[in-house]
């Protein structure tokens, strides 16, 4: 789950009583030398007054929210939202931000505004993602948030644990493909989700939670028509002395559905097969290794063991699934096949 800490006060003020009256029909916002333009539906422009230089902007009718900072002094950021119905502004001083100062996104929905501001000198670090409530009156803040949309109200977080790049949509998780400094790249429909880093770019349908499509401007990936899926095993840096034979059986659903070949422990063993494109499924790969002695094999301890893991397989992809092994836990990386 998401979890926010409470932070702050808010203050309330009143727009211009003009700008409050001339609402409805289409209208438009815009930012324009640090100050906010509003477009009204007569095509008549006037600006909206708020404190300071306006740094961002998001609209989504009824609410406007804005960042601002005022021009001189330590002063700190401002997060508002104004109800352009009610003419009036919620708005809140982002104290103690550290080095996190940049914006990288700005929405809201509802009177609830969700800013993500990152350190300017790590543009490639994940940043904080804050939270003020216009409603309520409060705000919060999580870390760790590489880059975030909102989708049916419901922040949709991108976030990094390890090798690892997953959404994050209200404690559900799904793993993505990419590996680099990813992004979010468009929203298209209110549900596909371009997520981009240096190389490819992987399309969620944020509807079904899953990954739909993955391309590439440098890389082919592999279509995935004989099989969606594929395991490799490896020890990491084995010693010579210790070098033994081993497999691993593999499990899909708590059923065997096969094993790689056997080889030396340095040497990678890979297993192939085709899953169901149309729900998760629970892997597990069992290591088992030559006991000389006994001139058997012999499935290893539980704590020496891969970790099973739950997948979605792509559509028209293979994804593959390397775990190493370093003497005493495995390691997963994961990431789709390329020709």
């Amino acid at each position: 789950m998401m979890r926010f800490c409470r932070a702050g006060a808010i203050l309330l003020f009143l727009l211009p009583i003009d700008l409050a009256a001339e609402i409805g029909g289409e209208e438009h916002f815009f930012l324009s030398e640090g100050q906010i333009i509003h477009w009204l539906p007569s095509g008549r422009t006037q600006k909206v007054s708020v404190e300071g230089r306006v740094e961002a902007l998001y609209h989504k009718a009824p609410f406007l929210y804005y960042v601002s900072r005022r021009e001189k002094g330590d002063a700190p950021l401002q997060l508002g939202i104004i109800n352009l119905t009610r003419g009036g502004t919620y708005r809140q001083n982002l104290s103690g931000l550290g080095d996190f100062t940049r914006v990288r996104r700005l929405e809201g929905y509802g009177g609830v505004a969700y800013l993500l501001l990152i350190n300017p000198s790590t543009p490639g670090q994940s940043g904080f993602l804050h939270r003020l409530d216009g409603n309520s009156r409060k705000r919060d803040s999580i870390d760790g948030v590489r880059d975030f949309t909102l989708h049916d109200d419901v922040p949709c977080l991108l976030q990094r644990r390890g090798d690892e790049l997953f959404l994050n949509r209200n404690g559900n998780y799904l793993t993505l493909g990419l590996k680099g400094d990813a992004r979010i790249k468009a929203f298209l429909d209110q549900r596909l989700l371009l997520i981009s880093d240096e190389l490819d770019t992987e399309v969620v349908d944020l509807r079904s939670f899953r990954s739909v499509y993955i391309y590439s401007e440098k890389r082919k990936f592999l279509p995935g028509e004989e099989y969606n899926l594929l395991i490799e095993a490896s020890d990491e840096n084995p010693r010579k002395d210790a070098e033994k034979y081993l497999y691993y059986k593999i499990y899909v659903d708590g059923q065997e559905v096969g094993r790689t070949k056997t080889a030396l422990s340095g040497l990678p063993v890979v297993f192939k097969t085709r899953l169901e494109t149309e729900g998760y499924h629970l892997i597990f790969a069992e290591r088992w290794e030559l006991n000389r002695s006994k001139n058997r094999y012999e499935r290893v301890n539980n704590i020496h063991q891969p970790d099973p893991l739950k997948i979605l397989p792509a559509a028209n992809r293979v994804l593959k699934l390397i775990f190493l092994y370093d003497g005493k836990r495995h390691r997963l990386i994961r990431e789709f096949e390329t020709e």
